[in-house]
């Protein structure tokens, strides 16, 4: 299946999560996706001011798949789960008023100041 849309994220939370300076997930919608098995959630207050429950694999911790209630309609993945990379074609990047100076994503990308 092909994503909506991939993109980077750089607000605060993606920067924890990732330990890096961004996260890097892939939009799909929930009516044609089929997300299997138990997860382990947390939910939180994101930087959009959304409520967001992100859900990792209770075995090994890895974030697998948030949900918000800014995009009801759709499963945001992290691109570190997908078994064909090949759909990680990020189109943008969101939250770049939070972006570190060490963090070096795609100069071309067009850059959001807070979420889409």
């Amino acid at each position: 299946m092909k994503p909506l849309i991939a993109f980077h994220c750089q607000c605060l939370h993606c920067q924890k999560f990732s330990t890096t300076g961004h996260g890097s997930y892939v939009l799909l919608a929930k009516d044609k996706t089929k997300i299997i098995g138990s997860f382990s959630s947390w939910s939180y207050r994101a930087d959009s001011g959304n409520v967001t429950t992100k859900n990792f694999c209770p075995l090994c911790g890895t974030q697998v798949f948030s949900l918000t209630s800014g995009h009801e309609n759709n499963f945001i993945v992290s691109a570190s789960s997908l078994d064909d990379k090949a759909l990680f074609l990020p189109s943008l990047v969101l939250f770049s008023k939070y972006a570190s100076t060490s963090d070096h994503i795609d100069s071309t990308l067009p850059r959001f100041l807070g979420g889409a």
